[in-house]
């Protein structure tokens, strides 16, 4: 699977804290049903802690003449680390399709959870309906567990969306995508995309 090895570096003024980390990730196709799992594991490397002078400060001693430096108390953090599985399956379309063949529609179905050390599990359903891979029609949940959160009702994380992928010419396409999600205290978040490619 795909390894990746940043440097990661988080600042504010006058400040920093430096990480190094590792992303790594692994994918199976199953020969069943058009079936692949996947797995990855991202932001796993070292902890770090704030250093800089927005954190040094000086301080008078009634003992000793003048001023002395001191640096501020700021805790050592953890990388967040995330660990992801999921599992992708072809229900309409591909000659392993659950429904069978069909050269006209397809149909996906994606399961997806995540886990990371500063959030609870969180889960997604989705399904994606394509007309000829030029017309897309989307619909999916997303579960969060948060502790000291409320029952928000099923409509809390779903989203519905749609686009269009138009040829416009030697190789190229133009999309737009359009999705709206139902999140509670941000109500009516919509997120419109344009994209060209060549």
């Amino acid at each position: 699977g795909p390894l990746n090895q940043p440097f990661y570096q988080y600042r504010i003024d006058d400040a920093k804290a430096s990480y190094v980390g590792l992303d790594v990730g692994t994918k199976f196709r199953t020969g069943l049903y058009g079936t692949h799992i996947a797995a990855s594991l991202s932001n796993l490397g070292t902890s770090g802690q704030y250093q800089g002078a927005a954190i040094k400060r000086f301080a008078t001693d009634e003992f000793r003449p003048g001023a002395v430096q001191v640096d501020l108390s700021t805790q050592e953090l953890q990388m967040p680390t995330l660990f992801r599985f999921s599992v992708r399956s072809d229900v309409l379309g591909a000659s392993d399709a659950l429904l069978g063949t069909n050269d006209q529609f397809n149909m996906i179905a994606v399961f997806e959870a995540t886990d990371a050390i500063d959030t609870d599990v969180q889960t997604i359903a989705a399904l994606q309906l394509s007309f000829r891979e030029m017309v897309y029609l989307r619909a999916g949940k997303r579960w969060t567990n948060e502790k000291e959160t409320e029952f928000r009702g099923f409509s809390h994380g779903a989203a519905v969306g749609g686009g269009l992928k138009l040829p416009v010419g030697g190789g190229r396409r133009l999309s737009f995508d359009y999705a709206y999600t139902g999140m509670s205290d941000l109500q009516n978040v919509q997120v419109f995309s344009l994209e060209f490619g060549f």
